[in-house]
């Protein structure tokens, strides 16, 4: 998927999102694993200061049984 690699970005590195508007920069602050059941509020954060983007997909171990995996990887970003 599109976020196979999200794991491996680290801070200072450069995400790029194309809009109908132009072409918008942001540089990565920070990155973490988190635990699958870790509330969305937590994850997105409070949305004050500077414009942000934040980046999460599954991560971890699949589980057959439950049927999702265990952990979320999480890229935060800031504008620049």
């Amino acid at each position: 998927g599109v976020f196979d690699r999200l794991d491996e970005l680290s801070a200072g590195d450069m995400v790029y999102v194309d809009t109908a508007a132009g072409e918008i920069a942001y540089q990565v602050i920070g990155s973490a694993s988190l635990a699958a059941e870790t509330p969305f509020v937590e994850i997105l954060g409070e949305r004050t200061g500077p414009s942000t983007l934040t980046l999460f997909t599954c991560g971890g171990t699949f589980s057959t049984a439950a049927g999702s995996y265990d952990h979320r990887t999480v890229v935060n970003a800031v504008r620049v």
